[in-house]
């Protein structure tokens, strides 16, 4: 297996204190990988880049001044065939554009759940209200009409694409409002868009069916 060529290493609070990102994190990162190249016999020489972000107030000036030694620690510890390394800095806070975004993506919750027989049984008999007479399962239709073919074949493909196209949009119909209050408008269309990719996939290793259980029950007479 070859290693990676280039490897980047992004610090999101850089400091610029004298135990900043290159003389901790950074050079200890190299370090290790630098012995585990050699003592695995891989060959030629690592491509390092680092990206260092903090707050505007932040002293980029002294970080940018401590390149040259950290570059001569990495020389004189390693030796000349370590590798190159490449340093940047952007000044600014990722923060509100990942992490609170995180936080809603934590907090979505869909209120839809698709129970087994087994738990419906379970249910109703817990409920008590109802006998269970019986219980049915049957395939009610397939995600793609032209589940006859093979699976993975090329028949038909734009038909099987304009067909999981109208079962994405019907997906949306469900779930589209649910997603756009929690996370905006904005997202709405990509994220259909890789709904049907991922849908697509499937369908070219496997056949899918949507499956319905049907419950026989009779009202239990109260006592």
């Amino acid at each position: 297996m070859e290693h990676p060529i280039t490897l980047c290493i992004a610090d999101l609070g850089c400091s610029s204190s004298e135990q900043n990102c290159l003389s901790g994190l950074a050079y200890g990162l190299i370090e290790a990988i630098d012995k585990a190249r050699r003592e695995l016999g891989h060959g030629g020489p690592q491509e390092y880049h680092i990206c260092l972000n903090d707050l505007p107030g932040n002293d980029f000036n002294t970080v940018f001044t401590s390149v040259t030694s950290f570059k001569d620690r990495l020389k004189q510890q390693l030796g000349d065939d370590y590798g190159h390394c490449f340093v940047n800095g952007v000044p600014g806070s990722f923060y509100g554009l990942r992490y609170i975004e995180e936080e809603k993506l934590n907090t979505f919750n869909v209120p839809i759940y698709t129970p087994s027989p087994s738990e419906l049984e379970y249910l109703v008999a817990k409920e008590g209200s109802f006998a269970l007479n019986e219980v049915y399962t049957f395939n009610v239709i397939s995600w793609d009409p032209n589940d006859d073919h093979k699976i993975g074949s090329s028949i038909d493909k734009t038909n099987r694409e304009d067909n999981m196209n109208l079962q994405a949009l019907c997906m949306r119909a469900v779930v589209g409002s649910l997603i756009s209050s929690h996370f905006g408008e904005a997202i709405i269309d990509e994220v259909f868009r890789r709904y049907n990719e991922i849908v697509l996939d499937l369908l070219a290793e496997e056949n899918t069916v949507l499956t319905n259980v049907t419950l026989s029950l009779t009202r239990r007479e109260r006592g």
